[in-house]
């Protein structure tokens, strides 16, 4: 008789999956910044691979507008335009 359940346990030993980006380890579905360039976040832990994203807008403005210096903690300059321009932000736009 065999005592074993037949199915796996779930577990993987002896392997290490994550993406390695300027030597540190990232798991799988986290998110880092490289200073204030770039957002990354690890998409394939077992494969290695992490996508990276600028992390600040260029901003096209118009004349009347002009760009604050990123607000302290932040890596993002603001643009800034007089109360009758209004504008349009991307989808799910979070300033960083």
């Amino acid at each position: 008789m065999s005592g074993g359940s037949g199915g796996s346990s779930g577990s993987i030993t002896g392997t290490s999956s994550g993406c390695v980006y300027n030597g540190q380890i990232y798991k799988q579905g986290q998110t880092w910044k490289d200073n204030c360039k770039y957002k990354c976040e690890c998409v394939d832990g077992n494969l290695g691979k992490y996508q990276c994203r600028q992390l600040c807008l260029n901003w096209n403005l118009p004349s009347s507008c002009y760009i604050d210096p990123a607000p302290p903690g932040k890596c993002c300059p603001t643009p800034a335009c007089p109360p009758t321009i209004t504008l349009q932000y991307p989808p799910g736009y979070v300033a960083e």
